[in-house]
């Protein structure tokens, strides 16, 4: 228990300074993409102008409102006239292609002899996805430990389908165990099935719960498997 108030307290710090983070880069992305009326040839962004301070403290103002782009884009171009938005508007480059996730939870949950806190960390690569019937399929890496010193790495894929706020991820990740003190899997290549749903935060912050099932498929002389739950915290760079 002591483990998972950690964890929570740490992903709520994190949350908070990427939600900041975020708002951040939306306000200088707005004020880049706005003409300082005042200036020769500088945006908002670029201006230490009194209208163009005005001008970012009304769009912070109007982000902290909980208004999209496109509703303060309006709200600036009839208090101001379609010239202070420049055309094409500026737009950057999406570099959060690569989605890490910090989780903790209960290996083998469903042993009362041989459960463990587990705690692991994923990499997704969203550079390599492919759209498919099943949803966004990505490949993933990534490995965990308990507290008894056994420890799984694995690689796979992922399919993320889209449900608004909520996404849903099956996945599938083959891996290398290592039973240290902990429980013994009958094999050191075991197979990894997992069920995710995040919510989405921010366009790069999620929460999720997940299960996984942690088997052999009969490849040792024993099956046991594993089943276990986690708590994640998923952040897009």
């Amino acid at each position: 228990m002591k483990f998972i108030n950690i964890f929570l307290i740490v992903a709520i710090i994190l949350n908070f300074n990427f939600l900041k983070a975020d708002e951040i880069k939306t306000e200088n992305k707005i004020a880049k993409n706005l003409r300082c009326l005042i200036c020769q040839g500088q945006s908002v962004y670029d201006s230490d102008s009194e209208f163009a301070i005005s001008l970012k403290l009304v769009i912070k103002k109007k982000i902290q409102e909980g208004l999209s782009e496109d509703q303060i884009y309006n709200f600036l171009k009839m208090k101001y006239g379609e010239w202070i938005l420049y055309d094409p508007i500026f737009t950057d480059i999406d570099n959060d292609n690569h989605q890490f996730n910090l989780y903790l939870g209960n290996f083998d949950f469903s042993d009362d002899k041989q459960k463990a806190t587990l705690l692991g960390f994923q990499h997704q690569n969203e550079n390599l996805n492919r759209n498919t019937f099943l949803g966004n399929i990505s490949p993933v890496t990534g490995g965990f430990i308990t507290e008894n010193s056994a420890a799984y790495i694995y690689t796979g894929v992922e399919w993320n389908m889209d449900m608004g706020p909520f996404f849903f991820t099956p996945s599938f990740t083959p891996g290398l165990y290592h039973e240290g003190d902990g429980k013994d899997l009958g094999h050191v290549l075991e197979f990894k099935s997992e069920l995710q749903l995040s919510y989405k935060t921010t366009d790069t912050t999620n929460f999720a719960v997940s299960y996984n099932h942690v088997s052999n498929a009969s490849l040792g002389d024993k099956n046991p498997g594993a089943n276990s739950y986690m708590f994640n915290f998923l952040k897009k760079f």
